[in-house]
């Protein structure tokens, strides 16, 4: 499923397991702009900011790594753009 055929409305409500944020962010690092994989990490960021405070057993370091690099201005780790 490509991000623009998600249904209306916010996708961090669907992004509740690692498989489908890994999923999600794929898919947003296909698109040619790099706006669509800079706001698909915030709206994973907000997911896992959801999830964590129905579980907090679910943070996760690699996250948490991610996001210090994305505020630091740095590319995620294995990105290529």
């Amino acid at each position: 499923m490509k991000i623009s055929e998600l249904p209306e409305g916010d996708p961090a409500e669907i992004l509740t397991d690692e498989e489908t944020i890994a999923a999600y962010l794929a898919e947003a690092e296909r698109d040619a702009d790099p706006a669509v994989y800079q706001r698909a990490l915030d709206t994973v960021a907000r997911a896992r900011a959801k999830n964590e405070k129905s579980d907090p057993a679910t943070t996760s370091k690699a996250a948490s790594a991610m996001d210090w690099r994305r505020r630091a201005g740095r590319k995620p780790l294995g990105q290529s753009r």
